[in-house]
């Protein structure tokens, strides 16, 4: 329905669709939800229910929630599958159903994608037996409804919880749904702060380790596995049912591993996912799952390697293909990773260069990364600065629009673009290229590449004998240099002149129609980005901020990128502004930003006494009054030793790797060696218990033991930890040797597929191919 403030001069009811479109056609912008419920309701005029002046969102507002109610549960019915499946027409009906406050409907109305009030909000009793009768009335009316039977399990709780997860996850393991475990993942919710009443989904492997609805899953799961085992059927299915297809089985170990894996029990789902392979050695699934799982179990080359093997099984896949193509990067293979992405792209030679036509930018970030990873700087700026250029070619081909737009008064589309163009540069991508760009700059700057001047010997200072010799070794080196690359041209020249001298020769009468003239790559006269690396690094980091700030200035890596160069281009008070920013974000104290406050507290603050630290003599009164009040708001008005003491006692640090690393490294910074067992302690106590705990933060705290607090017994201590865990890891275990990655002949393994295969397995197979064509 629409608003009035969409249209205020509607009052009467309109009939069909075309008066509908006809009134709405004007308007720059309407609500997605009003438009769809002016087509259903116009579409509908046999129900008996007539239109009303005002949509069931400004029902909402003025609390008219009975006319919401209704017209919400006719777009579910009446509205058709669109409207069904529509969680925005649900979250609506779940606010009229449970007459929220005006604000807090409002706040509810703003969620996106699945969210729900039920996925945000702790329900009474009251208000999950409201919802709970309302979607079993839906569920009588619409029994094919996905949306109706998955949404309630988001408000249920105990044994009515057990019931509809027992149904939902038993119907999808037999139909064979991959992404079930994705699907239930976002059941695991905890309160995002304690006494804020909203609640978000669990990522961390401990804890969702601890969320009951997970282990009411896995125990769900394990009965159907242990069911389908010992009797073909599924737990609690009647003695003289129908038998499972044998794919149930296949779907329930996979759907144990990723449980396994989700509490960051990596080995027993290599281990479950390993059987998933011998049940089904087609299945391209299971070997993208083992790459995955590889790959968090710290053994990067294996996990490329395993995603190959799985491309392999595959080549017609896209998907598969762009996923080897980004572990091949993320393991250091950048020339193979090249090749297999040029599998799938229209190149003459050079599908970098088709990548960039295609503005393929997730290829660059990962490139780019890849490249910043093993220091060639060069090539990852090139690649960054290339997804910005993306970007800036977006912002100027919104101006081919304005004339055209006007013209043919396309004005929705034309005010969309333009809101558009507005905030471009807030999308990930440019957010990811530009922070990877400044980190490549902020390295160039600590550590400046040497020179060719710097390279080359100093002649001053040898004897004449010794200088004689050193410069015909320079004047024999460049020759041969020279040498080479005429012969490379050569044998380029010729190459093409054998492949003119055989199409003649196909040939000789010339009849075959010429071929039209290949279009010409261009030339690339910076391959390896060596010009980038000439420019002003702190100039460039500081263009890119600006961006960033500018439009992601809600963003706390845009902050932290802030600082970083602030602080290098010694600039305190931008440094301390992209702090206090960084603090209005984050108000549960992030890892990074209380690195970062400590920092420039021992750089500028009261123990930089005397100009200790870089900052101190070199402020005026006025800048070292604003620096005094801003760090004191910052640090709770307690001394830097006391922030930092504070910090490390809070549960939230005790209970995260991260922010005990954080809290080890400004232990030790501040108080100096002297506290390194006390700065130590904060990264072994609790081992790996608790969150934030992978691979990768599991090699930054053995690091910061070594390298920042010299801890050798502690950093023997954590080794042998984490070496437990992560057998195959690169730094604590043994990784995988390249012949232990599951793969096979994918002809032989359909051929030994289709001999193991029953008559009723085909039926079942056929069946399943002809339902989802």
């Amino acid at each position: 329905l629409v608003c009035d403030a969409h249209i205020g001069g509607i009052k009467e009811p309109l009939g069909n669709n075309t008066h509908c479109e006809m009134a709405l056609k004007p308007i720059t912008r309407v609500a997605p939800s009003a438009w769809l419920t002016a087509r259903t309701c116009s579409a509908s005029p046999t129900n008996g229910r007539p239109f009303p002046a005002h949509s069931s969102r400004s029902s909402h507002s003025a609390g008219h929630f009975n006319l919401a109610k209704d017209w919400y549960r006719g777009l579910l019915v009446d509205g058709g599958f669109g409207a069904t499946e529509n969680y925005g027409v649900h979250r609506g009906w779940q606010c009229a159903l449970l007459e929220l406050e005006p604000a807090l409907c409002a706040e509810m109305l703003k969620l996106k994608a699945c969210d729900l009030p039920s996925t945000n909000m702790q329900f009474s009793e009251e208000q999950a037996g409201v919802l709970s009768a309302a979607y079993a009335e839906l569920q009588s009316e619409l029994p094919r409804s996905r949306a109706a039977k998955r949404i309630p399990l988001t408000f249920l709780s105990g044994d009515s919880l057990r019931a509809g997860l027992k149904a939902y996850i038993d119907r999808a393991l037999t139909k064979g749904v991959p992404a079930l475990a994705a699907d239930l993942s976002s059941l695991y919710t905890e309160e995002t702060s304690a006494g804020s009443g909203r609640f978000a989904r669990v990522k961390d492997t401990y804890a969702v380790s601890q969320n009951s609805s997970y282990q009411m899953v896995s125990e769900l799961c394990d009965e159907a596995l242990e069911a389908t085992k010992a009797t073909g059927r599924l737990a609690g299915a009647a003695a003289d049912g129908p038998v499972e297809p044998p794919t149930t089985e296949l779907w329930c170990l996979f759907l144990r591993a990723q449980l396994e894996e989700a509490r960051g029990d990596i080995e027993e789902a290599i281990a479950t996912i390993d059987l998933c392979i011998q049940h089904t050695p087609t299945a391209v699934d299971m070997y993208e799952r083992r790459a995955r799982l590889l790959r968090k179990a710290g053994d990067v080359q294996a996990a490329a390697e395993q995603m190959d093997a799985a491309r392999k099984l595959d080549l017609a896949d896209r998907y598969i293909n762009n996923k080897t193509t980004k572990y091949m990067l993320r393991a250091g293979k950048l020339e193979q990773a090249m090749s297999t992405i040029a599998l799938f792209t229209r190149h003459e030679g050079d599908p970098a260069h088709n990548l960039f036509e295609m503005q393929v930018m997730w290829v660059e970030i990962e490139y780019g990364n890849a490249a910043m990873a093993v220091g060639k700087y060069g090539m990852a700026l090139k690649k960054f600065l290339a997804t910005e250029k993306h970007f800036n070619d977006f912002v100027d081909d919104q101006f081919d629009f304005h004339t055209y737009c006007l013209r043919k008064m396309t004005l929705r589309a034309y005010v969309s673009i333009l809101r558009m163009n507005d905030s471009i540069q807030s999308h990930k991508f440019y957010g990811k290229a530009a922070e990877g760009a400044i980190k490549c700059y902020i390295a160039l700057y600590d550590n400046p590449p040497q020179s060719a001047a710097d390279e080359e010997p100093d002649y001053a200072n040898m004897s004449p004998a010794v200088r004689k010799r050193e410069k015909a070794k320079a004047r024999k080196a460049a020759k041969k240099k020279a040498e080479e690359e005429e012969a490379k041209k050569k044998a380029e020249e010729e190459e093409a002149k054998a492949k003119a001298a055989a199409e003649a020769a196909e040939d000789p009468e010339g009849k075959k129609k010429k071929k039209a003239p290949e279009k010409p790559v261009p030339v690339d006269e910076d391959p390896n980005g060596d010009k980038l690396l000439q420019a002003d690094p702190l100039v460039e980091a500081e263009r890119l901020v600006k961006t960033l700030v500018k439009f992601a200035p809600g963003s706390l890596s845009t902050q932290v990128a802030a600082y970083d160069v602030a602080l290098r281009r010694k600039k305190p008070l931008k440094a301390l502004q992209a702090l206090v920013r960084g603090a209005r974000i984050d108000q549960s104290g992030d890892a990074e930003l209380f690195s970062r406050i400590v920092d420039f507290a021992s750089r500028y603050g009261g123990v930089a006494a005397g100009g200790g630290g870089g900052g101190e003599a070199d402020l005026s009164a006025p800048v070292r009054s604003a620096l005094d009040l801003e760090l004191a708001d910052l640090m709770g008005g307690a001394s830097l030793e006391q922030f930092v003491s504070d910090f490390a006692a809070k549960e939230t640090t005790t209970m995260s790797l991260t922010r005990a690393m954080a809290a080890a490294s400004a232990c030790f910074k501040v108080n100096g060696p002297s506290s390194m067992d006390t700065a130590a302690s904060y990264v072994l106590q609790g081992g790996l218990a608790r969150r934030d705990v992978s691979v990768i933060t599991c090699e930054a705290a053995h690091a910061v033991l070594v390298k920042e607090l010299s801890a050798e017994a502690a950093a023997a201590e954590w080794h042998a930890l984490c070496a437990a865990k992560y057998v195959r890891s690169a730094s604590f275990g043994t990784p995988a040797a390249s012949g232990s990655i599951a793969a096979g002949d994918p002809q032989d393994a359909a051929d030994e597929a289709a001999d193991n295969e029953t008559a009723e397995d085909e039926v079942v197979r056929n069946r399943r191919q002809s339902t989802t064509m």
